[in-house]
């Protein structure tokens, strides 16, 4: 199992952990709406007072924790998932890197 189908399973259980880190960042600001504070406070009281710099001060930081922790996730699972399971975007953009531009050789958009 530990050789096959989990490596096969990883892409998918990464796109469930990192939808679930998203929307837990997002849950977290709506505890606002039943006293549990955090930055949901800010973006509460931004729009109550139409105040646009306090809205921000609430929204920038809890889109930056979302982003960064897509990104920390998208990170493990690239390092996680085997070469041989990782999408061909990510096969493509590590070749590209470790050649030298002069070296590389672009594809044919054209059929043969």
């Amino acid at each position: 199992m530990r050789k096959v189908e989990l490596p096969i399973a990883m892409p998918v259980i990464f796109a469930g952990i990192r939808t679930a880190a998203v929307q837990v960042v997002s849950g977290a600001v709506l505890a606002a709406y039943i006293g549990g504070g955090g930055l949901g406070d800010f973006i509460t009281a931004g729009i109550a007072m139409m105040a646009l710099p306090q809205l921000l001060v609430g929204a920038i930081p809890a889109t930056l924790l979302s982003i960064g922790a897509d990104r920390l996730f998208g990170y493990l699972q690239r390092v996680l998932t085997p070469a041989g399971m990782r999408a061909r975007d990510d096969r493509d953009h590590a070749a590209s890197s470790s050649s030298s531009p002069a070296r590389r050789v672009p594809r044919s958009t054209t059929s043969r």
